[in-house]
């Protein structure tokens, strides 16, 4: 009997791959990987929903095509190697070990942490709240930071009036 593979983050090398179909009659991709803990073997559907998220898979494992037939003959990443999260999944009351993420060796695994530039721009639209809150050890204003705060700032950053907009009592109809 095989053991598990560990749960755990590694550097993988595609060993196989390939497509069949699960006993649910849904096409799937599969893809045999080795670590330096042992070989898995996993799986990700073909459906009208999961394609995307398979098609994340094959391009951090280096596929550049543009035809999942080429993928077929297990040829096209054997070799390739990738980072893969293996994790603990349970189904139908029965726990094993699967593949959960697959990423690029030189690229950051899906939800880590990150200093990157363009993160950090989206949240700078909450720069008017932040600047509204006390500093340490200054009294809390009775009245904290609202939407309409982020809304005003958002405006006189685009170089718009601060005034709010005309009530509805100004207009003529």
């Amino acid at each position: 009997m095989a053991t598990e593979h560990p749960s755990g983050v590694f550097q993988a090398t595609v060993l196989d791959h390939g497509f069949n179909k699960a006993s649910t009659g849904t096409t799937q991709f599969w893809v045999k990987y080795q670590t330096e803990r042992g070989d898995i073997v996993a799986y990700f559907a073909m459906t009208d929903k999961s394609v995307e998220y398979t098609a994340e898979k094959v391009r951090a494992m280096g596929f550049d095509g543009g035809d999942w037939r080429a993928l077929a003959d297990g040829s096209a990443l054997r070799g390739a190697i990738c980072n893969i999260e293996i994790k603990a999944d349970t189904y139908n009351g029965v726990t094993r070990n699967k593949v959960a993420a697959v990423w690029s060796i030189d690229g950051d695994r899906p939800g880590q942490l990150s200093h990157e530039d363009a993160v950090s721009i989206n949240v700078a639209r909450f720069n008017a709240v932040l600047k509204r809150a006390p500093a340490q050890g200054q009294p809390r204003t009775k009245r904290g930071p609202t939407v309409e705060d982020f809304d005003q700032a958002e405006a006189a950053d685009a170089g718009q009036d601060d005034e709010p907009p005309p009530s509805d009592d100004s207009i003529p109809f």
